[in-house]
């Protein structure tokens, strides 16, 4: 039975378990919970831009991540306080709507927030990209709507093969299947092409049964019938026109003697999805009943061949460039280990999210530091015009928007010092466009800017990034007290407790 006393003296404390956790105040609460969002802002700062570290990061089932994705990065940290929680939702938030800069929503976040530690104290109340972009570019060119307004996310695969560097990865119009073919003929062109969802067997009976063989003659005869049958089908389905017999499960050597007879290619595929992504390719229909397919459960490929790609034998289902049949492309990456090819499977990820923004909403603003430092200048300005102490939030806000150039020019191993200041000197003279050249390292007589970047960013992108980190930011600074429950399985020691060390 629930107890109804209360002890008032207590405060919070008496109405809760015991085990319970509770912070409230501007230095118990609020300071420690922008603490804790400038350190994991610091934790992927460093992985912003094009000469951004990677992170290696071990998780609970002691897997190991190299990553420089900070969507990925924040989820692999299993971070426990509620305020850096915050920011990770907010990362995911833009990951999903436009698959793309969230380690700007982290950053600048980040950087907001650690701007409010000295306004509190005045009083203020707190209310290896270049070489995969045509990759990309040219996959979603492939399969993009005959409108040029829409790219399907799904309609870009990727296939990863161990070995080799990111400069042998290509982009296949099609299909490619990570095994080869059944048969010995290893290509074919014009290639009709039948989908089995079942295997290409003989189907088996559902209750056990004995065969007495009285002699030699019987014997001979067992699998005559059988065979009989399963040549009839294989015969069918050669008659039909069709060159490729691709099984969703098993192949018996029975039928594919026949197949081998009526020279025809086979492929079993063991995914149920990597046949549904084959039938998208090559405009099939899977068919749960071994027979012939008729003209429009068949499929249609311009080359069907075997490969061998880094000692490993693919199979390809490439349709010609300008055949508009191609509805999925694949873009086959390559490299030394497997963590680099899954740090390389994200970065497609978000180059092909980008894409589908961009199709949505075209328009761009310049990048390399340009956008953010011509608003900070404008919102310091405006700064100055304003009254009392709002004025100091305000140049706070500007003044966390440099966190962009300053962590590019510093991950290029630039004097963000001299850079940056170089970079103000610039937009205050009149040139908008100015960006951080990451290219500058090493070089004498250069200042580390281009007076007209190159680098140019969707502005959906952009803007959903600031949208989505500075309401993290006012969600953390509304917060002034933090309650946390006893957790379960007892513990209650300080290595278990997530405000610990802030």
């Amino acid at each position: 039975m629930a107890s109804m006393a209360y002890n008032p003296s207590a405060g919070v404390s008496g109405m809760l378990k015991k085990g319970h956790q509770s912070f409230s105040g501007l230095a118990d609460a609020t300071i420690r919970n922008v603490q804790a969002c400038r350190e994991i802002s610091t934790v992927t700062r460093t992985s912003l831009g094009p000469n951004g570290m990677n992170k290696l990061v071990v998780n609970h089932l002691g897997r190991i991540i190299v990553t420089s994705d900070c969507c990925a990065i924040v989820k692999e940290l299993e971070i426990e306080h509620p305020a850096a929680k915050m920011l990770q939702m907010a990362a995911e938030a833009q990951d999903f709507e436009c698959g793309d800069g969230t380690n700007l929503v982290v950053s600048f976040a980040g950087e907001l927030l650690s701007q409010t530690e000295d306004l509190f104290r005045m009083g203020l109340h707190p209310a290896d990209v270049d070489i995969l972009a045509p990759l990309v570019a040219e996959a979603c060119l492939g399969t993009m709507s005959s409108s040029g307004k829409t790219v399907n996310v799904e309609s870009v695969r990727v296939a990863k093969i161990l070995g080799g560097n990111i400069s042998q990865s290509h982009v296949v119009h099609g299909f490619v299947a990570l095994r080869g073919l059944e048969t010995t003929l290893t290509s074919c062109e014009n290639a009709k092409i039948g989908v089995f969802a079942c295997g290409v067997e003989a189907s088996a009976t559902e209750a056990k049964g004995t065969v007495l063989m009285k002699n030699a003659d019987d014997l001979k005869s067992y699998n005559k019938s059988e065979e009989k049958k399963m040549e009839e089908i294989i015969k069918s389905i050669a008659d039909s026109g069709v060159k490729v017999v691709v099984s969703g499960g098993t192949v018996s050597e029975m039928a594919l003697h026949f197949i081998e007879r009526y020279g025809m290619l086979c492929l079993k595929i063991g995914s149920k999805w990597e046949l549904r992504r084959l039938c998208v390719a090559t405009g099939s229909t899977a068919l749960v009943r071994l027979g012939a397919p008729t003209p429009d459960e068949m499929g249609w490929c311009d080359t069907v061949k075997q490969m061998e790609v880094g000692g490993r034998p693919v199979t390809v289902f490439n349709q010609k460039d300008d055949s508009g049949k191609s509805k999925l492309s694949t873009i086959v990456l390559r490299a030394s280990t497997s963590s680099v090819l899954a740090d390389l499977e994200r970065a497609i990820d978000d180059g092909v999210h980008a894409a589908k923004t961009a199709c949505k909403d075209g328009r761009l603003v310049p990048g390399a530091g340009a956008t953010e430092m011509e608003m900070s200048l404008k919102i310091m300005a405006y700064a100055d015009t304003c009254p009392g102490l709002d004025q100091y939030a305000i140049r706070a806000f500007g003044k966390a928007l440099e966190v962009v150039p300053r962590t590019l020019a510093e991950n290029a191993g630039l004097d963000q010092g001299s850079v940056l200041a170089a970079l103000g000197a610039a937009h205050a003279s009149g040139k908008k466009c100015a960006g951080i050249d990451i290219d500058a390292m090493g070089k004498s007589d250069v200042t580390g800017i281009q007076e007209e970047t190159k680098v140019l960013d969707l502005y959906a992108t952009k803007s959903t990034a600031f949208r989505l980190a500075l309401d993290a930011a006012l969600t953390v600074l509304r917060v002034d007290q933090i309650i946390m429950s006893k957790q379960a399985g007892g513990g209650g020691n300080a290595a278990m407790d997530p405000m610990a060390g802030m």
